[in-house]
């Protein structure tokens, strides 16, 4: 079985000229970081990790847009606390 798996791996990888470095075992670094939205129980059923595993800490990787994508939240944090805070009448 290992070996059909591994042969048809190879298969896949030449015909769409994929680096014979690129493992799908190497692929879950790229899954935990794209999927960083999904929720957490979900993530690691997905890739088998126990809840006392860190995941994100040992799989997650920087994603393109990330930094954006942060910023963004945060600032939507405190627009909404800011917001709903009632201001102060003199």
């Amino acid at each position: 079985m290992q070996y059909a798996v591994a042969h048809s791996w190879e298969v896949f990888r030449k015909k769409n000229e994929i680096t014979p470095a690129i493992t799908p075992y190497g692929w879950r670094h790229t899954f935990v970081s794209i999927s960083n939205n999904m929720p957490e129980g979900l993530k690691r059923r997905r890739v088998g990790h126990a809840s006392s595993m860190d995941t994100e800490g040992i799989y997650g990787q920087a994603v393109a847009g990330e930094d954006e994508q942060a910023t963004a939240y945060v600032e939507q944090r405190f627009d909404a606390i800011f917001t709903a805070v009632p201001k102060p009448t003199l």
